[in-house]
């Protein structure tokens, strides 16, 4: 008995030390590469084959739900292609976390791969966008403006409010290296202000769920900018610019010519206090006694526009009479002055009553 046990072992070793010498082994490691929903109903698991051993080897994928022991098979090994399986809205669950394993099996033995742990809310990545329509338009007394719109991917349910998604934009001169890209939001239109004239335009739009990965981007469309579209605005800028400039060149040779009265004309002089009831040459005569003869008294004598006002002289008291005043310049400076005679008798003054001056400076003051 111990004989034949004995033999058997050495047969299959000889066995396995041939194949190992043919070169035949057990299967490498596979490894899980992604796992994909684009509209979070359904996903799909892609993986790479480790190496084959020198024999035909069978890929399967098994998984089970957190929480749960029962172990499932992949539903569908054909849909999504070679090294991959595809759960269809029966077998896919959100909010529930998939323990995913591929197994490589040949006749030399079987290995699998590391287990991938999948909540299909959180591996969503949608499809680009589709029938992306670009126009030039060009509005009157407005800048021309690149229009353009998209709808959602056709798998994704965005009325319903399923899935929510965001949209990117980029667009290029078609020799330029650089993409320029603006953010949409959830609009699917946009216009671009800024547009070389003369130039072919490339653009692309991709989109990105709440949860999720950004889409690939959309097949590139184009559009041919015409030479003349910021023509006009051109003209326009240029005239504006040379008549400022004209204008600004005229103030400065206004002011360089005649500044002193152009600032006049700006900030005209604070007329002096002017007195009714003097004679400007009742000033001149009395000057002396007023100072004038020093710097303070000029200053005063130049403070004070003095109107005239020698008609009411005569009135008040007729012998004051001008060969008097003029008789007054013969005094120096250390003569008494004396009054001469008046027969002016002034009227009663009537002052406001007590109440009224109150009332008048409790307003104004």
């Amino acid at each position: 008995m111990k004989e034949s046990v004995a033999s058997t072992i050495f047969v299959l070793l000889l066995f396995l030390n041939t194949r190992l010498l043919n070169g035949q082994s057990p299967p490498g490691k596979p490894e899980i590469l992604k796992c994909r929903s684009p509209e979070k109903e359904t996903f799909t698991c892609w993986w790479k084959p480790g190496e084959d051993g020198g024999l035909p080897t069978n890929y399967t994928l098994t998984y089970h739900k957190e929480g749960e022991t029962l172990t499932h098979e992949c539903p569908d090994y054909t849909t999504s292609g070679p090294n991959s399986c595809y759960f269809n809205k029966k077998h896919t669950s959100i909010w529930t976390m998939y323990i995913i394993t591929i197994n490589a099996t040949n006749q030399m033995g079987s290995t699998s791969s590391d287990p991938r742990y999948v909540d299909v809310t959180y591996i969503v990545e949608p499809d680009p966008p589709v029938n992306l329509t670009l126009e030039l338009k060009q509005p009157e007394d407005k800048k021309p403006y690149l229009w353009m719109k998209w709808f959602p991917p056709t798998l994704v349910d965005v009325r319903s409010g399923w899935l929510t998604l965001q949209y990117e934009i980029r667009l290029k001169p078609e020799k330029a290296t650089e993409w320029e890209t603006h953010f949409a939001g959830q609009q699917t239109q946009f216009k671009i202000l800024s547009l070389y004239p003369g130039q072919k335009y490339l653009v692309q739009v991709r989109c990105k769920p709440d949860h999720g990965f950004w889409s690939e981007w959309s097949p590139e469309s184009s559009i041919q900018i015409p030479n003349d579209v910021t023509m006009k605005d051109t003209i326009v800028w240029i005239f504006v610019a040379v008549l400022s400039a004209v204008i600004c060149l005229i103030m400065v040779v206004a002011v360089a010519l005649k500044g002193h009265s152009m600032v006049t004309c700006i900030l005209p002089p604070v007329p002096g206090p002017k007195i009714k009831g003097f004679d400007t040459h009742l000033l001149e005569v009395l000057a002396p006694w007023l100072g004038g003869r020093t710097p303070a008294g000029r200053h005063l004598l130049r403070a004070l526009h003095l109107q005239t006002s020698s008609s009411r002289i005569p009135k008040m008291c007729p012998s004051l009479s001008r060969a008097f005043w003029t008789s007054v310049t013969k005094l120096g400076l250390h003569t008494k002055p004396r009054m001469p005679p008046c027969d002016f008798t002034p009227e009663k003054y009537q002052s406001l009553a007590y109440d009224r001056v109150l009332e008048v400076h409790r307003l104004h003051l």
